[in-house]
This record gives structure tokens, C-alpha cells and sequence, in this order.
């Protein structure tokens, strides 16, 4: 498997948002499954530590962890959430449990998708000879792929982790998006999420997928995205 694709399939590159300005950011609440945090007031630790080692290190704790605000023509109340440049992903990672395999994982990403970015920034400060080049793509392809290989079995692990708990990681159950991120689980509330959610994906020309669950039957999940906006939309 080449290097390209293995970052492309990353769980942590899928979550990965680009701006209109093409400024690049990690949705935090995103990020808290993916490090194997059950609830978003657990990973508040690591963030607010990694808040705190920003501040230690001079960088400008708003700019790199943005918090995020009310979408356009969304209703009720948005759950807290930061927008986390590269710099401060890799230091919420850093700042995670070193226990877990998920935090090894989000902090091999980051670290290789650091150094890919300097790498990058001194390609274009210094012109390089052919030779230099080839040396240098030669030694990098190495190490990338030494990490790679550590990324794609922590990845793994991940992804065992997640579709135990509710299938693959990037569609949900309501009643499964509401425990991974802190929301209300009454039947009535999620019943009228699951219907806006569906009409969501029906204005988008889409229909919910659905799957056996041993509690409830069959039951819909949906993109997360669509989630994301029913639960705004949807109050309680």
C-alpha cells in the first residue's frame, strides 16, 4: 500500500475541514471518538491542557483553537466545539491519555502531517540540486513509511473500536451519535431527529442506510454531517 493511500483512508484525514480561504481545521467533537474518548467532557482535559501548553509556547490560543459558532439558519442550542489548526490537534493529541491506541495514533498522524508541512515550507525556501533531491525523497520515503506503518495498525485498532460500538465511523444511529457526543436519549427527542435527519438527506436526493440492530430491529443511520445539523435543528 503506497503512502498516498494509506493517509487518504486515515479516519483522522476524513474529519479533516477545509475553509473558503483554504485555511485547514479538525472539528474537536470529531476528534474525541477518534482518540477513544466516550464523552466530550473527558476529552475537555487534554484540550484544556493543550489550550494551556499553546499559551506556554507564545501561539495564539484563539487563533489555533477556534471556537466554533452558530451555523447560518440552524435553530436551538449548538454544543460547545473548537475548530484545531494542525498545531493544535497535534498538541491535543500529545496531551491525550498515552494509554490508549487511539492517542497513538492521532499523535503519529499529526506528527507526520507536521513534518510533511515543514518539509514542504523548506522545499520552498531553498532551491535544491538534482542529487540533493533524490537523497532527501529517498531518506523521507523511509521514515514516512516506517511511521505509516504504525498509523495503519493504530488505524485498525480504531476502526475494531468503532464498529463494535456503533458500525463504521462516519454514519450513526441517532440514539449512537447522541452517546458518543453527550446529547439527550429520550425516544421522543431522537424520534424527531431521526425524521429530520431523513428529510435532510431526502432534500439531498439520499435515503438513510439501514442495518439490523438486536435491540431495535432495523434502524437508519446517517452520514455525520446530516446528525450534526438535525440535532441543531431539532430542539428539545
Amino acid at each position: 500500500m503506497s503512502a498516498e493511500i494509506t493517509i487518504s483512508q486515515s479516519p483522522f484525514d476524513a474529519i479533516r475541514r477545509v475553509r473558503a480561504d483554504g485555511s485547514e481545521y479538525w472539528p474537536a467533537r470529531a476528534m474525541q471518538p477518534l482518540m477513544g474518548y466516550s464523552q466530550w467532557s473527558k476529552l475537555k482535559t487534554p484540550l484544556t491542557r493543550a489550550m494551556a501548553t499553546a499559551r506556554n509556547q507564545g501561539l495564539d490560543v484563539a487563533a489555533h483553537f477556534s471556537r466554533s459558532g452558530k451555523v447560518a439558519g440552524q435553530s436551538g442550542p449548538v454544543p460547545e466545539d473548537f475548530e484545531l489548526s494542525r498545531t493544535a490537534a497535534y498538541l491535543l493529541a500529545m496531551n491525550g491519555d498515552p494509554n490508549k491506541p487511539e492517542v497513538a495514533a492521532a499523535q503519529m498522524y499529526f506528527a507526520a502531517k507536521t513534518r510533511e508541512a515543514e518539509l514542504t515550507a523548506q522545499e520552498a525556501a531553498r532551491p535544491k540540486t538534482g542529487a540533493e533531491l533524490v537523497l532527501q525523497m529517498a531518506q523521507e520515503l523511509v521514515a514516512q513509511e516506517q511511521r505509516l506503518a504504525t498509523v495503519e495498525a493504530s488505524q485498525a485498532a480504531i476502526a475494531a473500536k468503532l464498529a463494535a460500538i456503533e458500525g463504521h465511523h462516519d454514519e450513526f444511529t441517532a440514539l449512537g451519535y447522541a452517546k458518543l457526543h453527550d446529547r439527550p436519549t429520550g425516544r421522543p427527542y431522537l424520534s424527531q431527529v431521526g425524521k429530520r435527519a431523513t428529510a435532510i438527506m431526502r432534500e439531498q436526493g439520499s435515503e438513510p442506510h439501514q442495518r439490523q440492530d438486536a435491540t431495535f430491529g432495523v434502524v437508519n443511520v446517517y452520514p455525520v454531517t446530516v446528525l450534526e445539523r438535525a440535532f441543531a435543528e431539532v430542539t428539545r
